[in-house]
């Protein structure tokens, strides 16, 4: 597990040095806009930021859908507002793990 959570860091970190990433503010925004576009680019972006991790730090089930992702994640931000200010692909990885763990093998 430790491995996994280094690998993570290692991959994320580097996207922390770039101001105009996404961070929890913002995919809440496009959680509670009406603009279609808005809804597209939070399915994207969760899956973008979460589909590398797939099978290693979490493990969905394999009927769940990009929508399904994106609605947890809006979930999670409406119910921890404290969270909001951290890096968008951070909460994103931390909503899924916490949600779906993967057996210990």
């Amino acid at each position: 597990m430790k491995a996994i959570l280094a690998a993570a860091a290692i991959v994320l970190s580097p996207l922390q040095a770039f101001a105009d990433f996404h961070n929890g503010n913002s995919l809440y925004q496009f959680c509670k806009s009406t603009d279609p576009t808005d809804r597209t680019r939070l399915v994207f972006y969760s899956i973008g930021a979460s589909d590398q991790l797939i099978g290693a730090a979490f493990c969905p089930p394999q009927s769940v859908n990009a929508g399904q992702v994106a609605d947890l994640i809006c979930q999670h931000l409406a119910q921890h507002p404290e969270t909001r200010d951290q890096l968008a692909s951070v909460l994103i990885f931390q909503t899924l793990r916490e949600t779906w763990p993967c057996q210990k093998r």
